[in-house]
């Protein structure tokens, strides 16, 4: 935004920023297989905090997420691939208040807090799957854990009782695991069409069992130029605070 703001493409300051930074390295393992590394971090950040003003906001939220996936291949047939990964996604807002100096006639320079709040969700993910490949027939299967953390959490200060009494503390935090496995095969019964049909269960614990079927038709008219269609069934876990 400074960079908008000096070109004149924003007309007044904003006061808002952002950062992100990706990376992704390929390396051959040797016998292994092949080993690929991701990481991706974004940052983004609004400060709001007028001079000579008593109150102020400080928003900041961002993401980040590192993945490590590992994939050989087992003979002409059959290849394989594990995978390992972490994601999350947090945001945090704090309101600032300033005292009145009577003796001075002004407000503090020093800031305190009136609410501090957070929320943030975070994924760990570890699976693993293999591949065979026949003259008409791909056949592939695997599983995958997820550990998931929901956190929520308010905190009003005692700065002023009014805003206790408003913004009342709340504080949640919960961390459930899902277990999904999958089998899925695609037919290519001739050079233009191919079918594709599988299944993934997936479970969630107390929160259940899911069932999911899928299934895909594609039909290449051209070289350049495909019909596909697919339908299917998805579930994931879903996290409320509702009430």
């Amino acid at each position: 935004t400074r960079g908008a703001e000096a070109l004149g493409i924003i007309p007044t300051h904003l006061p808002y920023g952002f950062s992100d930074a990706h990376l992704k390295l390929d390396q051959d393992a040797g016998p292994l297989g092949r080993l690929s590394v991701s990481a991706y971090l974004n940052d983004e950040t609004l400060v709001y905090q007028e001079p000579g003003e008593s109150s102020g906001v400080d928003f900041d939220w961002g993401s980040e997420a590192v993945g490590v996936r590992l994939w050989r291949s087992f003979g002409a047939q059959v290849a394989g691939e594990l995978r390992a990964g972490y994601s999350a996604f947090g945001g945090r807002f704090h309101a600032t208040e300033r005292r009145w100096n009577h003796d001075a006639q002004r407000y503090d320079d020093s800031l305190r807090y009136v609410v501090r709040a957070s929320t943030g969700i975070a994924d760990g993910v570890l699976a693993g799957g293999v591949t065979w490949h026949g003259r008409r027939h791909q056949l592939r299967a695997g599983a995958q854990l997820d550990a998931y953390r929901f956190r929520h959490d308010v905190r009003p200060t005692d700065f002023d009782d009014d805003v206790s009494d408003l913004v009342p503390p709340f504080h949640r935090e919960d961390r459930p695991l899902t277990l999904a496995a999958y089998l899925e095969d695609e037919w290519t019964p001739g050079d233009a069409l191919s079918l594709r049909a599988g299944m993934r269960v997936m479970s969630a614990g107390p929160r259940g069992t899911e069932w999911m079927p899928r299934l895909g038709i594609r039909y290449a008219l051209s070289p350049r130029l495909s019909l596909w269609a697919g339908a299917g069934r998805s579930a994931q876990v879903m996290h409320s605070l509702h009430d």
